[in-house]
C-alpha cells in the first residue's frame, strides 16, 4: 500500500509541475479598495506598460486596441448623456420646465454608454486570458493536459489506469 501510495503521490506532482505556469508570468487583476488594476511580477503596470506586454501576443494586442476604442465612444457619449440628463435637472431647479424628451435621449445614450464600456471591459480580459494562455505555447503547451487517474480494487488485487 506504502508503494502504491508513493506512485499515486508522484504521478500527481510530476503531472502538475508539468503544466506550471508560474504567478510571475501571468498578468493579474487586483482590486484595491474600489479600484482594479494589474500587475506583472508583482508590479503595478500603467497602461503603457500593460500595452507593451502584450505586444508579446499580436492576438491580444488587437483586443487592446480595439477595446481602448470602445472606451472613447463611451466616455464621449457618457458626457453627452450626462449634459442632457444635466440639462433637464437643471431646468427643473431654475424653475423651468422639464423637458422629457432631452432628458430621456441623455439617459439612453448614458445607457448606451455603461454598455459600450461594459464590451470594453470584457475585451481587456479576454486580451488578459488570451496573452497569459499564450504563455504555455512559449514552453510546448498550449493547454493544460487532460489527465485522468482511476483508482480500483478488487479481491485480488489494486489497480492503478492512468490515462493521458
Amino acid at each position: 500500500m506504502k508503494h502504491l501510495f508513493l506512485l499515486l503521490s508522484a504521478v500527481i506532482f510530476i503531472c502538475n509541475s508539468v503544466y506550471s505556469q508560474t504567478v510571475k508570468d501571468s498578468i493579474l487583476i487586483n482590486k484595491k479598495e474600489k479600484y482594479f488594476y494589474l500587475s506583472l511580477s508583482g508590479k503595478i503596470l500603467t497602461d503603457t506598460e500593460f500595452r507593451t506586454v502584450l505586444s508579446q501576443n499580436e492576438e491580444s494586442l488587437k483586443l487592446y486596441k480595439s477595446s481602448k476604442k470602445l472606451v472613447a465612444w463611451s466616455n464621449v457619449t457618457g458626457f453627452a448623456g450626462g449634459f442632457l440628463i444635466g440639462y433637464g435637472v437643471g431646468n427643473i431647479i431654475w424653475g423651468k420646465k422639464f423637458n422629457f424628451i432631452t432628458t430621456g435621449i441623455g439617459l439612453g445614450i448614458s445607457l448606451g454608454s455603461i454598455m459600450i464600456h461594459s464590451v470594453s471591459k470584457d475585451k481587456i480580459l479576454k486580451a488578459i486570458d488570451i496573452y497569459n494562455g499564450g504563455l504555455g505555447e512559449s514552453v510546448g503547451l498550449s493547454r493544460k493536459p487532460n489527465i485522468e487517474i482511476k483508482l480500483s480494487g478488487q479481491a485480488t488485487g489494486l489497480s492503478l489506469a492512468v490515462s493521458i
